[in-house]
């Protein structure tokens, strides 16, 4: 027996050792087949397993500790997690990576789900009533895909740098109390977190945002504020549209080096909203028919420049400038009911190049 077969043959049944090991680490535990709770369960499981809950209601408040690798999965709105004994959270989720939680309707709860100190967080087609959906702190990875929240306070709150988060494809519906911050960041450095796709209605904020959020496509309806800057740096708002929000986006903080770009507003009372900013890039930006200022520029703003913005039908101004040292180019207004340009600061406090404002106010 040659000794190139004996390796070969040596390989073959490590590798079979090896996938044999895996399908057994590997299992599915179901709830309540197998298990009486979901909590049985988690605990029992190893790398690998898929926890399938079937439908009805299970009032628990689940803890999963140093986990790695594991699927909690319901049946859809059929899978309803009600408030546990013990705990005001539903899924608690510590020190733990590549956690997956789909398909279960959470209600009651103080918190839907919570995770901190993990890493890789998967939260997907969700349905959320309650306070809080998810309430994530020190926790990198975060993704929260196609789930409905109808919370009171928060849909989805992130503490600390939520580095390389993503949510995504979601709606975020205020149950009627006009309380609801769809998406919050609290976030001390550039957190790189994506926000893509998502609907807001009826929101006191649609989304607030620390330094590093992308705030991309998404659809703000009714909301009292829709999108609003925090303290920080690097935020983008782009190709967002508004409808009927108090104020589309608001910075009424300090901020610096902001991107607002190609973003559609329409109807509400103001459009775009900024105070205490610097180094903000404001362009392309198409705001109409709101009953206030189409975009204001307050006169903490500063450094920053409006280019190629067009405002149609304002309440009252089309351009409403406060601030100095910003830079105004190719932008245009139209039948603004107050004037299509409204400077206030004195001449040359800024700069102005190929805009089209048919009325403007006396200086």
């Amino acid at each position: 027996m040659s000794t190139t077969y004996l390796l070969a043959r040596t390989a073959r049944t490590a590798l079979a050792t090896l996938v044999i090991s895996a399908s057994v680490a590997a299992a599915t535990r179901e709830v309540p087949q197998d298990y009486d709770t979901i909590q049985e369960a988690v605990t029992a499981a190893q790398s690998g397993d898929v926890i399938l809950i079937d439908k009805g209601e299970f009032a628990e408040a689940v803890t999963v500790e140093k986990k790695s690798n594991l699927t909690i999965r319901g049946m859809g709105k059929k899978t309803r997690l009600k408030k546990g004994a013990g705990s005001s959270t539903s899924i608690d989720v510590i020190d733990s990576s590549d956690i997956t939680i789909e398909s279960i309707r959470f209600s009651d709860a103080q918190r839907s789900i919570e995770t901190s100190f993990g890493t890789r967080i998967r939260i997907r087609k969700c349905v959320m009533d309650g306070l809080i959906g998810v309430d994530a702190a020190g926790t990198t990875e975060i993704e929260v895909f196609d789930c409905t929240f109808n919370t009171v306070s928060e849909g989805v709150l992130v503490i600390g740098s939520g580095k390389g988060s993503a949510i995504v494809g979601c709606r975020f519906l205020d149950p009627g109390t006009g309380f609801l911050t769809g998406v919050r960041v609290f976030s001390s450095s550039a957190s790189q977190i994506t926000v893509a796709d998502n609907k807001f209605v009826g929101c006191s904020t649609g989304a607030l945002l620390d330094s590093g959020v992308a705030i991309l496509d998404c659809e703000f309806v009714a909301c009292v504020t829709g999108a609003r800057f925090g303290a920080g740096s690097e935020v983008t708002v782009a190709g967002n549209s508004f409808k009927k929000c108090g104020t589309a986006i608001l910075c009424p903080t300090v901020a610096s080096s902001g991107v607002i770009d190609d973003n559609a507003v329409k109807g509400g009372n103001a459009g775009i909203d900024l105070d205490q900013v610097s180094g903000f890039l404001v362009t392309r930006n198409q705001v109409k028919k709101t009953q206030g200022d189409a975009i204001r520029v307050r006169a903490n703003a500063t450094e920053s420049l409006f280019s190629k913005n067009k405002a149609v039908k304002a309440g009252a101004s089309g351009f409403h400038v406060e601030g100095v040292g910003n830079s105004l180019h190719g932008n245009a207004a139209k039948k603004s009911a107050g004037f299509d340009l409204n400077d206030e600061t004195s001449d040359g406090d800024n700069a102005y190049s190929l805009n089209k404002f048919p009325t403007i106010a006396p200086s």
